[in-house]
């Protein structure tokens, strides 16, 4: 690799998106995304890289204008900015890259994370319909990006780089995705190394702090592109976990240790592991588990965590609804799961649910509604609108279930869930947030579905009409509009 005499400027740039949870959003104690501080943690342990290149990280919030921000990123005339895309934060993103573009085209810009697509067809539909985006990494980015670095320094072709698209002589070229990937083993820690800086902030338990323990998903769930095309599950050293850990709490921080595999339970040597190590933090601890992976003994050492939160994936108790999303699941072992969670006194439980899924109908999200308000206390609800993902499986079979979608991804109609039922869920989920986002709501809602004796959710729709009638419910399907400056 030839020597440079002066460096490659990169800048790792993450631009927020509109604040989507009301009056308490999340708000991140780390100076840039986690998956970002993992690229530059990586690339930077190569010596020869890490003579060559000069990286910078740059955050700005949702409050931040479109043109400041696009003004700012090219303040020190950076040579690539590398942007990460997200469902929440991809529009406004594509407006910076736009207005830098337009001010400075010599500038090579690069788009990753989780919403660039993996489908090579949809990767070509991307890069068109945005001729401002140079480069594009699909799928995992520490290895690519190292790769695309290297070639960039060398000044020779990308078509080597496995996972990339990009430019040239006009066309855009698409090489083959990555198909083996080292082992996580190699990868430093964003925290450890340095390439991600805490910002101490007053938000509580909403201030967050994400951290990795594994990767990959098994499941091969229709409605999903979490696992991006990787189902083995790669797992990081525990002894990092714990070194992480270690710094978090001499940083005194206070807010929640937000933990980002998709399965965290699924091999139970390590997700024990995992809680153990949790046992001496001062802070809360977020989890994404699979709600039927549980025993025993890692409920009880759930228990043993000061302060725990678990997010459970159920999305429905529907049999032909989970048949269709390719989902084994056992309702039985799931309830009771629930229930012993439910006792542990240091526990917060939420139940992630979906509305209109294909196989299911309006009826059929009623009795899976009716299922989760029957637990005592009731689980937080969180209920999601259908959506299809460009690059999931459930993309290619729109057209068996007749899944119309809008301009996002969102399903307007199924053949078993029409528009006017999803409106009648979304009504019912407006509802439910509306008494779980106080504590004495959460208590009148219990006492709503317990004493009169009928079908919880018949109780919810009579309150859906009333709401509807003062004008607490909007009639339109997609009622917000967001509007960028």
């Amino acid at each position: 690799m030839p020597r440079r005499q002066n460096p490659l400027r990169v800048i790792f740039a993450n631009v927020d998106g509109p604040n989507l949870m009301g009056a308490n959003p999340l708000v991140l104690s780390l100076d840039m995304p986690i998956g970002l501080g993992s690229i530059h943690a990586f690339i930077m342990q190569d010596p020869e890289v890490a003579k060559a290149v000069y990286v910078s990280n740059r955050s700005y919030g949702p409050e931040a204008a479109i043109v400041n921000i696009a003004k700012n990123l090219i303040l020190d005339s950076p040579h690539l900015i590398a942007f990460t895309a997200f469902a929440w934060n991809m529009e406004r993103t594509l407006f910076v890259a736009d207005h830098i573009k337009k001010i400075n085209p010599a500038i090579q810009l690069i788009f990753g994370g989780p919403s660039i697509p993996i489908n090579l067809a949809d990767i070509k539909i991307f890069m068109e319909e945005h001729p401002y985006i140079d480069i594009a990494v699909s799928g995992e980015g520490e290895e690519t990006f190292l790769e695309f670095i290297k070639a960039r320094l060398s000044e020779v072709s990308l078509s080597q780089v496995a996972g990339l698209a990009f430019r040239e002589d006009g066309a855009v070229v698409i090489n083959p995705r990555r198909s083996q990937f080292a082992p996580l083993s190699t990868f430093p820690s964003p925290l450890l190394s340095g390439t991600v800086k805490y910002l101490e902030t007053s938000h509580g338990e909403m201030a967050v702090i994400p951290l990795e323990t594994s990767r990959g998903c098994p499941f091969t769930c229709t409605f999903c592109d979490f696992h991006r095309g990787q189902h083995s599950l790669r797992k990081f050293p525990i002894e990092r976990f714990l070194e992480e850990l270690e710094l978090v709490k001499n940083w005194e921080f206070r807010g929640t240790i937000f933990i980002l595999d998709p399965i965290v339970n699924f091999n139970a040597a390590h997700f024990k592991q995992v809680l153990r190590a949790c046992q001496d933090t001062k802070t809360n601890v977020f989890f994404n588990p699979y709600s039927e992976l549980f025993d025993d003994e890692s409920i009880e050492l759930m228990g043993q965590i000061p302060k725990v939160a678990l997010s459970l994936g159920v999305q429905s108790i529907s049999e032909p609804a989970m048949r269709s999303i390719n989902r084994v699941y056992n309702v039985n072992r799931i309830t009771d799961n629930i229930r012993k969670l439910s006792r542990l006194p240091n526990l917060s439980l939420s139940l992630d649910l979906i509305s209109g899924l294909p196989g299911d109908t309006y009826d059929g999200f009623k009795r899976t509604l009716d299922w989760a308000l029957a637990f005592d206390p009731i689980p937080k609800l969180g209920i999601h609108h259908l959506g299809v993902p460009e690059d999931s499986p459930l993309a290619q079979m729109a057209e068996q279930y007749d899944i119309t979608t809008n301009a996002k991804g969102f399903a307007l109609k199924t053949n078993l869930f029409s528009e006017e039922d999803f409106m009648r869920a979304r009504w019912l989920s407006r509802v439910i947030s509306f008494f779980q986002n106080t504590v004495s709501g959460s208590s009148q809602l219990r006492r709503m579905v317990r004493s009169s004796g009928n079908r919880p959710t018949d109780v919810l729709e009579r309150l859906v009409d009333i709401f509807l009638k003062t004008g607490k419910l909007s009639r339109e399907l997609y009622a917000e509009q967001i509007t960028y400056t």
